[in-house]
């Protein structure tokens, strides 16, 4: 994994030890296009912690997560984490675990902020703040810096705020001029104001998946949260990603499940036990383990459901089309 994330995100591993009172038997690390500063960091952290291990792994690319070598006891919950969770809630793993060791569910995910599917139903459960970019720069600032303010880390303001432009052509296509604010601004709660964007449930919609400024959006909500103490709106309980169905036929090719835009679910941090994983096309699991997993998979199981679990909370901080935006336009790593 990258360094910088990773250091994030072992924190939150260490805590979850048994050895710390946590339910985490070991952390296995699969090393994929790691620079010699990341193995670098690698080699100090499991020389920090015995729990921590590099086994050898089999298999192409994306299949090595999920090779032998890594999931190899059928009585074992695995969690598959990516490098860049920067926020795990206490209790979110074994509440993640509980669910996974039932036998009624394939695939179960966490809460995660900043995700594809699951930020809409964040939204629809009233969750996500409504937040723009404001007008003082947050060059720098760091999470201590928020707590020292008297109005937390954002505030409710009506004022000088990013301008709305809507095209002639379809004066319902609007959205916000983001270039006119300094490079990292402090994002405030609004009033009365037009959402930055539509959150659609949809795999790889615009926002969140696609644009910077809604994963900084998402990530900005949570924090204000966290900070208010106001997290608990994020607990939707259980969400089935299936629940209207996996997809139909494809019409080019007889046989060959086409997913509905909302079928398809990021697989940043899920739990599974060896079973799930049996029938799986080593192939495409190679190529993109998440189309695989997220549905294919479930079909090919017979439709055993894939869910996640509200009380799980975590934070993903970017998917690859959002990583450069989310990097130089706001300090989120760093705070």
């Amino acid at each position: 994994g990258r360094s910088e994330r990773v250091e994030i995100l072992s924190r939150y591993l260490v805590q979850n030890l048994r050895r710390n009172g946590g339910i985490l038997d070991e952390v296995r690390f699969v090393v994929y296009q790691a620079a010699t500063m990341d193995l670098q960091f690698l080699s100090e952290l499991l020389a920090a912690n015995p729990e921590y291990r590099v086994p050898s792994v089999t298999g192409r690319r994306l299949a090595k997560f999920y090779c032998p070598g890594i999931v190899d006891e059928p009585d074992t919950v695995f969690l598959k984490i990516d490098d860049d969770m920067v926020y795990i809630a206490p209790g979110a793993i074994p509440a993640l675990v509980r669910q996974a060791r039932l036998d009624n569910v394939s695939f179960v995910s966490a809460n995660v902020v900043n995700h594809a599917i699951l930020s809409s139903v964040h939204d629809e459960h009233g969750a996500v703040r409504h937040m723009l970019p404001g007008d003082s720069c947050d060059e720098g600032q760091s999470a201590g810096d928020d707590v020292e303010r008297e109005d937390g880390p954002n505030h409710t303001v009506e004022g000088d705020l990013p301008t709305l432009q809507c095209t002639s052509e379809d004066p319902g296509n609007c959205s916000y001029n983001l270039a006119r604010r300094c490079q990292r601004p402090r994002w405030v709660e609004v009033v009365d104001h037009p959402a930055l964007a539509t959150i659609r449930r949809h795999a790889q919609s615009d926002c969140v998946w696609k644009r910077w400024d809604c994963g900084v959006w998402m990530h900005e909500s949570l924090l204000s949260r966290l900070w208010d103490g106001t997290v608990d709106t994020y607990n939707f309980g259980e969400y089935g990603f299936h629940t209207d169905g996996l997809g139909g036929e494809r019409p080019d090719k007889p046989g060959i499940l086409q997913p509905f835009p909302w079928s398809r679910w990021s697989i940043n941090f899920f739990a599974f036990r060896k079973w799930a994983l049996e029938g799986v096309d080593q192939a495409n699991l190679a190529q993109d383990d998440e189309s695989e997993l997220s549905y294919l998979q479930v079909d090919r199981l017979g439709n055993i459901p894939a869910v996640a679990v509200g009380l799980a909370l975590v934070a993903h901080l970017s998917y690859s089309t959002q990583e450069d935006g989310v990097l130089g336009n706001s300090s989120l790593l760093e705070r």
